[in-house]
C-alpha cells in the first residue's frame, strides 16, 4: 500500500535541479493560440535528457509542440519539445509545465552536458 507522502517517479531520466534562462515558441499553426507563436522568455527548473521543465505566465496546451532555445547570452543551443504536463502554480497566474524532448539523444546529451558535464 503506497502511503500518499510518497510520490511514484515515472522520469526515465535524472533531472538536474537548474535554473537557467531559455526562449520557446509554439511550432504548430494553432489559431487558438496565436500569442504563443511569438518568442517568449522564461526559466528553467530542471534538465535531464528526456526533458525540462519550465515556469510560464501563458497557459500551453498539452500536447503542443515547442521550439526551445538557450538566451542569447549562455551557449547557444535548440531543440524541439512536447508539452507532457502542466501544472498550475497556485494562487498565481503562472504554470509549471513539462516538456519532452523530440530531437535525437546525441543531440540532447550535448545540451544537458552544458548545464551538468559529467
Amino acid at each position: 500500500m503506497r502511503k500518499d507522502s510518497e510520490e511514484e517517479e515515472r522520469r526515465a531520466y535524472k533531472r538536474i535541479d537548474f535554473r537557467f534562462p531559455l526562449r520557446y515558441r509554439l511550432l504548430s499553426e494553432c489559431d487558438r493560440f496565436p500569442e504563443l507563436r511569438k518568442i517568449h522568455s522564461t526559466l528553467a527548473r530542471d534538465i535531464g535528457k528526456g526533458g525540462l521543465c519550465l515556469r510560464s505566465e501563458r497557459f500551453i496546451p498539452k500536447y503542443a509542440h515547442l521550439l526551445i532555445e538557450s538566451a542569447p547570452f549562455s551557449p547557444y543551443w535548440r531543440a524541439r519539445a512536447e508539452v507532457r504536463w502542466i501544472q498550475r502554480i497556485g494562487y498565481s497566474e503562472r504554470y509549471n509545465i513539462g516538456l519532452k524532448f523530440k530531437e535525437q539523444e546525441k543531440k540532447i546529451e550535448e545540451i544537458v552536458k552544458l548545464y551538468y558535464p559529467e
